[in-house]
């Protein structure tokens, strides 16, 4: 029996179906059962493991009738089997996890591959959006590249040593990818060996030997900044100092930014290593970076020069729960241990990776300027949270790790005021290596696309021990109703089928969607509430670019006290003509307070020279506000312009074009352009204006808006 056994594990089928029905022929009868019960099962988890889960179910079902018979224990292990192979077809289901405000959710967790282990989900921090790509891991040298949409791909790295191995990887936004690869130090933990650059499409484009330094390990131990800067923080265990590493040239040098003194020096700033090191995508130039593990290693320090200069910060706490009175000394000592972070515009948010008396894990919202106010609350866990992943809801997807026996890793929704609910387990057995303890180990989906998320996951129970990447589908039940911001009607919606945030690019006009009452459209609701975030602003003279009737009452509402509509060409009665964003002859040097253009920056690729002339115009503290569509902002490389021009027949629905004398009749010869989110905020800086990107959301569309408000300083 071991022979057929082995053959089956080598994938000769044929070979152990012609040895099992020899040893069939001379078994007696009391043996008969059990051989068939290690004979099928081990066909099945073979299967299995390929992820071939419909043949496993063929062959379970093919031995049903016969063990129905006479043979139980048989018959108990096909069902077994059976509901086995269907959660790894359908996963589990969760229904009616409750959150406050009378919200319900419906969430499934599916195995998302067999024998890959999940590493990194693509996501584009400036533009607010995770994309449909995921990198898991194969093994020391092999990444698998899958699609969402069904494509995969197998991406094989050249390694130098016999133990070095791929550790972390970053997508970067010219569109290259950074793998990280590193070798066992001993109790140091992991060296950098190696970093792999990979152009969009995995061709190797460099392979750059790194300085002596530690890796970064986690999903958010490394990051990018707007300016194309990224940095990471050493991830250690016994080193004698750990640093942030940075690199101003995507990845091709790097330089030691900020040093400290790390495990058993004994010193009063020493740190055991980092486990955040994240730009802030709505402060430019901002970095965070955390440390841990114990008291006074569990500290927060923040750049504000992109990377290069790095202070330490204390929080100001506000314990919101009078249980942690009795512990306040252990909680401000360690509060800031945490693997996983959520950078929102108002507040930060996490989980801590530590369990204070044994008992108590906390979450907390740490507002984002001085003092730096820390509201702190209780979980519905007694486990360290290793993932917290943004639902783009005002809510959390939080996974734990298990570090009891007899125990599951905890599941939780979390809202931005701390209230958690938790709603399931994930059954793992614990790892004797702490760097790759069950659950998550800090690598996770950032945010949710379409309502899916992943997470890592080590020695699975729930599926099988080949499965290392769960996929979550987080769907809300909506049954109430949502209120459109220009008309104030009530629309009653159906129950949504899973997406709390819209494509990245819309595969139709999902950018059009119309209110079913005043046929407003998403950029007039998101208008609205953008502007609304600006009414505390002093009101000003103001100079609107092609603006409709709707626009003009809503500036006049908001921030003007007189304004007056231009466009380069005729936009209705009472609007100046001749007026090109980009040279303003007739406006005199600081003439107005603001200047609103609303899809009016998407046709116009000479963008640095209408940020100087915005600049001119505006007086001191002046605004320039402007909407591109998000549409037109894509990652481009960094290598080329930042601006593209797809084509010369934008606006070919309106009658007029930039140049009717030349107009063939097929082209308006208006650029149609597409900008990546980083250039258009350099171009604002450089032109000296203090730029901020304004992510507004509208229900009707399921879409971001990405409104800018660049301010002269």
């Amino acid at each position: 029996m071991r022979k057929t056994l082995n053959l089956i594990s080598e994938g000769d089928f044929e070979e152990a179906q012609k040895n099992f029905d020899t040893i069939m022929k001379a078994c007696p009868p009391k043996h008969v059962e059990k051989y068939y019960i290690q004979y099928i099962e081990a066909i099945v988890d073979k299967y299995t493991a390929a992820g071939l889960y419909a043949k496993a179910r063929e062959i379970c079902a093919s031995f049903i009738p016969m063990a129905k018979k006479d043979k139980y224990d048989l018959l108990k292990m096909l069902q077994g089997k059976s509901d086995f192979l269907d959660r790894m077809e359908n996963g589990i289901l969760y229904e009616n996890v409750a959150m406050p405000g009378n919200r319900v959710f419906d969430i499934t967790m599916k195995p998302f591959s067999t024998g890959y282990l999940f590493l990194e989900h693509l996501y584009r921090p400036y533009c607010m959006q995770s994309g449909s790509t995921v990198i898991l891991l194969k093994n020391a040298n092999t990444l698998l590249v899958k699609d969402t949409k069904g494509f995969s791909r197998e991406v094989e790295v050249d390694l130098d040593a016999p133990d070095e191995q791929i550790r972390t990887t970053l997508a970067i936004t010219n569109g290259n990818h950074l793998v990280f690869t590193a070798v066992p130090k001993g109790k140091l933990g992991y060296a950098n060996k190696n970093l792999f650059i990979f152009s969009p499409s995995w061709q190797l484009l460099h392979k750059i030997a790194m300085p002596e330094m530690f890796f970064p390990y986690g999903t958010q131990s490394v990051g990018q900044s707007f300016t194309g800067t990224i940095c990471f923080g050493e991830y250690a265990d016994h080193a004698p100092t750990v640093a942030i590493w940075r690199s101003d040239d995507f990845g091709l040098s790097w330089s030691n930014q900020f040093e400290l003194p790390s495990y058993g020096r004994g010193e009063e700033s020493q740190v055991r290593h980092f486990h955040i090191c994240q730009p802030d995508p709505y402060i430019h130039n901002r970095w965070y970076a955390m440390t841990g593990d114990v008291d006074n290693e569990c500290r927060l320090f923040i750049s504000e020069d992109d990377g290069i200069n790095w202070e330490q910060v204390k929080p100001n706490v506000i314990l919101k729960d009078e249980r942690l009175d009795e512990i306040k000394d252990n909680v401000l000592n360690r509060f800031l241990r945490t693997t996983s972070v959520v950078i929102k515009e108002d507040a930060i948010y996490f989980g801590t990776d530590q369990i204070f008396r044994n008992q108590h894990v906390l979450f907390c919202r740490m507002e984002k300027q001085p003092p730096f106010n820390t509201e702190i609350s209780i979980l519905e866990t007694n486990q360290e949270v290793r993932s917290l992943i943004d639902l783009e809801n005002k809510n959390f997807l939080a996974i734990t790790q298990r570090t009891k026996p007899n125990k599951k890793a905890d599941v939780l929704l979390i809202n931005e005021e701390g209230y958690s609910s938790r709603f399931a387990g994930i059954d793992v057995d614990i790892s004797g290596n702490r760097n790759h303890n069950p659950a998550t180990s800090g690598y996770n989906s950032r945010a949710v696309l379409d309502g899916t998320a992943y997470t890592a996951v080590t020695q699975n129970r729930d599926f099988s021990p080949h499965v290392r990447a769960l996929q979550w589908e987080i769907k809300e039940r909506k049954n109430g109703s949502i209120t459109c911001p220009d008309c104030d009607m009530e629309i009653q919606q159906k129950v949504l089928e899973g997406s709390f945030r819209a494509p990245y690019v819309p595969a139709d006009n999902t950018w059009e969607v119309h209110c079913p009452n005043c046929n407003s459209r998403t950029r007039s609701r998101t208008m609205i509430s953008f502007l609304h975030s600006l009414k505390d602003c002093p009101r000003g003279k103001t100079l609107l670019f092609a603006g409709s009737q709707r626009e003009i009452e809503l500036c006049s509402t908001y921030i003007a006290s007189e304004i007056k509509n231009a466009a380069l060409h005729e936009r209705g009665k009472g609007s100046a003509i001749g007026y090109d964003m980009r040279y303003l002859p007739n406006v005199d040097d600081e003439e107005y307070e603001h200047v609103f253009a609303c899809c009016v920056v998407d046709y116009i690729p000479e963008l640095s020279m209408v940020a100087k002339e915005m600049f001119r115009i505006l007086k001191p503290e002046g605004r320039f506000l402007f909407l591109i569509q998000p549409f037109r902002l894509q990652i481009l490389d960094r290598a080329q312009p930042r601006v593209k021009v797809v084509s010369f027949n934008a606006l070919s629905h309106e009658r007029y074009n930039y140049d009717r004398d030349s107009h063939d009749g097929n082209q308006t010869n208006i650029p149609s352009c597409v900008f990546s989110m980083d250039y258009v905020v350099e171009v604002m800086i450089d032109a000296g204006f203090q730029t901020k990107v304004c992510p507004v959301w509208d229900d009707y569309s399921k879409r971001l808006d990405y409104w800018f408000e660049a301010i002269k300083r």
